[in-house]
């Protein structure tokens, strides 16, 4: 279950504002991207040899370019 008070978006935004404050984030298609979250890929992109399912960390925000990079397992991959 996605919506409602108990749903996962919600939880998921509740335990993003109580484990990770930050206050330097991009916002996409209703989520917040901070700095230091954790995030999971969700399509192929073979070119970056990124995979659904991998988890990565955001590493730098880039608000001015509306830009974020992401660490997967060393390598480092901007998503725009």
């Amino acid at each position: 279950m996605q919506r409602g008070v108990c749903g996962a978006a919600n939880l998921n935004q509740l335990l993003q504002a109580a484990m990770n404050p930050s206050s330097i984030f991009l916002k996409r298609s209703g989520t917040q991207y901070r700095l230091h979250d954790k995030v999971m890929q969700i399509k192929n992109d073979y070119d970056k040899e990124v995979f659904n399912g991998d988890i990565g960390i955001v590493v730098r925000v880039d608000t001015e370019e509306s830009e974020l990079s992401v660490d997967f397992d060393g390598g480092k991959w901007p998503m725009t």
